[in-house]
């Protein structure tokens, strides 16, 4: 969605100027197979989804409210850049024979996502109030993988839970001027969540192989910061904020039995590389000269990465 000016406050933040870029996605994705026969039964499914998504938002080059003569007090510039998006993914497959039975089931999320929202450089922005510059990115994955097999002779089970995530959240006010009565707030924030499940189970009257693996790599990017040179005037203060948060639950399973042997291995690999950084640039005027100040103003730069990850990895065979 995108909108500009909202004098009413009722569906962008208020009186003043409203620049939004936004996207909200919700993807539902199932696959399914099975197949059975008298000598050989083999099924496969997969699910691959292949995402990539640009959400900017900005102030180039412009002059933002010139003149606020006879503006109203609450007169605020917002430039927001918002990417919400849920992703279910599920696949399953089971093959059955009287000889043998294969069954393989696979997720693939492969995703790229860029959030930014900016005050270009040279831009010159004025207001009676805030300037709000907002980039949010908010993930949630939930994906299954299940795989069942069962062969007289010999059964294998395969399964998979693989996700190649990308992301950058930018918020900036680049080498522009800034005067306003309120704050000026700089905020960039990203949230993921994953539910990540591979597992099967397998039985053959002689032999029983069992394998399954979830697999998360995540490359994210969390800035905010005013750029080398800014000047800036904001009587209520200036907030920087970058934040970053990551839940992960990611659970592998396997099992397997044969007559004669039974083989089973799983794992759950996790590769996450975040970098999350706030900072305001070398040569910037914060606030040279505070005359009409609040006197609650100050300066707060701060940048938080919060991780939590729970791991499960188990295999059973048996004979």
């Amino acid at each position: 969605g995108a909108g500009l000016f909202d004098p009413s406050g009722t569906g962008y933040g208020g009186p003043g100027i409203t620049l939004d870029a936004s996207a909200d996605d919700h993807t539902l994705l199932f696959a399914a197979g099975g197949a059975g026969g008298d000598v050989v039964g083999f099924a496969a499914s997969a699910v691959v989804n292949m995402f990539d998504s640009v959400v900017d938002a900005r102030i180039g080059n412009a002059v933002v409210n010139g003149d606020t003569s006879g503006a109203a007090a609450a007169q605020s510039v917002r430039v927001r850049a918002e990417h919400r998006a849920f992703h279910l993914s599920v696949a399953g497959a089971f093959g059955g024979s009287g000889t043998a039975g294969i069954g393989l089931a696979a997720t693939v999320e492969t995703h790229d996502k860029f959030v930014q929202a900016t005050v270009s450089d040279g831009a010159e922005v004025t207001a009676r109030d805030d300037l709000l510059v907002e980039a949010e990115l908010d993930e949630e994955f939930v994906v299954f993988a299940a795989s069942g097999a069962y062969g007289g002779s010999a059964s294998i089970a395969g399964s998979a839970a693989v996700l190649e995530l990308t992301s950058g959240t930018l918020a900036t006010v680049g080498d522009a001027t800034v005067g306003i009565g309120g704050l000026l707030d700089v905020s960039a924030d990203s949230d993921l969540k994953i539910v990540s499940v591979a597992g099967n189970l397998g039985y053959g009257g002689s032999a029983g192989v069992g394998l399954s693996n979830s697999t998360v790599i995540h490359h994210d990017s969390t800035n905010a910061f005013i750029g080398d040179g800014a000047v800036v005037t904001a009587l209520a203060g200036v907030a920087v904020n970058a934040a970053s948060r990551e839940k992960l639950t990611t659970t592998s399973i396997a099992g397997s039995a044969g007559g004669s042997a039974g083989v089973a291995g799983s794992a759950v690999v996790n590769d996450l590389n975040e970098t999350t950084r706030a900072w305001i640039g070398d040569g910037t005027s914060i606030n040279s000269d505070n005359t009409g100040a609040a006197s609650t103003q100050d300066v707060v730069v701060r940048a938080t990465d919060d991780t939590e990850l729970i791991s499960v990895a188990g295999a059973l065979g048996a004979a």
